[in-house]
């Protein structure tokens, strides 16, 4: 069966000791300040939009300075794939600096993702959350317990068909994680219903970086807004 990944990316803390600082917020009338790192990306009527459902690996950055806590806020709606039965979207966090080609790793950096993989994971039913860390352009570790293949989303919450739907409904699904990069420790939200979370652990300091990156595999998406905040 076709499904799709898509995703959005995005971290909140509800708190009244917090006061947050929009570090930029895009709603994609035009690029802008990102850049084509690799993949059929243009903008067009509010939307970021990955034309690609072929492409394993695309890439668009943007620079944002992050440490400290940090939220990511992305809203995604589904335009078309996935032809191989597999697929994911998500964002590198804390790069040190971007790649110029096609590449497996982004340097330095994190990447948030979240996967349709059922050959893998064997199970056609729903997304799982997933964590890589990144040292080169070529060198990526999934670290399998953070949080890994561990954390299915609820697909009586987000099914694979409920992505699918957007395409024809107009609707975006928003996901939103939040990471301390002082210690390394976050949580994802669960789209869908907030109330569900899964708090993980990277057991390390993140060193600061100078830009994000959002990446897709065998899916075309379209990005609605764009939004980091600095969280003290």
């Amino acid at each position: 069966m076709r499904l799709i990944v898509f995703l959005i990316l995005s971290v909140i803390i509800i708190s009244t000791g917090f006061t947050e600082d929009y570090l930029f917020n895009d709603n994609f009338s035009i690029l802008g300040e990102w850049n084509i790192v690799y993949g059929d990306w243009s903008a067009a009527e509010g939307l970021l939009i990955q034309n690609s459902t072929k492409s394993t690996i695309t890439h668009i950055t943007r620079i944002v300075k992050q440490d400290g806590i940090m939220e990511y806020e992305f809203a995604c709606t589904y335009l078309r794939g996935l032809e191989d039965n597999y697929g994911g979207f998500g964002i590198h966090i804390c790069i040190d600096k971007p790649t110029h080609s096609r590449s497996w790793g982004m340097n330095k950096s994190y990447l948030f993702w979240i996967t349709y993989d059922p050959a893998a994971y064997q199970r056609d039913d729903c997304f799982f959350l997933q964590v890589y860390k990144s040292t080169s352009p070529i060198h990526m570790d999934f670290l399998h317990d953070t949080p890994g293949d561990k954390y299915p989303l609820d697909p009586k919450i987000l099914s694979p068909e409920a992505f699918m739907a957007t395409a024809d409904n107009g609707e975006t699904v928003k996901f939103r994680f939040q990471v301390d990069t002082k210690t390394g420790q976050g949580k994802f939200y669960h789209p869908g219903d907030e109330t569900i979370y899964f708090p993980f652990d990277l057991q390390t300091e993140i060193e600061p970086g100078m830009y994000i990156g959002l990446r897709t595999n065998s899916i075309s998406i379209g990005v609605g807004y764009a939004a980091v905040r600095s969280v003290e």
